[in-house]
């Protein structure tokens, strides 16, 4: 199991592999703080409620099933992970009320880079 997990396959990025390999252990357990902990946020602010804890989980989900897309290097992880950010985009200014500012999507705008960066050679064979 562990060699399948490390490997990187011939004719893979090994850089999208690593960005993956970190990504997808700690977004399990984001998530899993989040269902688990919903109420943590509350102290920041009378807009985070559990229903704002539970959204993010989802919007979590939603970038683990991206990572494993990006994971096998297929131009729908890229395209769901834009998604869901712009999702994330809408619903935390329109519902929530809170302004999206540089540093929330910073991260974001790193992984979609990275990813049409790193898989520019082989996105047009997949989907």
């Amino acid at each position: 199991m562990l060699k399948w997990i490390f490997e990187v396959k011939p004719g893979k990025s090994k850089k999208i592999h690593s960005l993956c390999i970190v990504t997808i252990p700690t977004t399990i357990l984001i998530l899993l703080y989040l269902l688990i902990y919903p109420e943590s946020y509350l102290k920041y602010g009378p807009q985070y409620t559990k229903q704002f804890a539970y959204y993010l989980a989802f919007i979590q989900f939603l970038y683990l099933i991206a990572y494993f897309g990006y994971w096998k290097e297929n131009k729908w992880g890229i395209y769901l992970y834009i998604a869901a950010l712009v999702l994330s985009i809408l619903v935390r200014n329109y519902s929530f009320g809170i302004s999206i500012n540089a540093k929330d999507t910073a991260w974001h705008v790193f992984v979609i880079v990275y990813g049409f960066i790193y898989m520019s050679n082989n996105i047009e064979n997949k989907l």
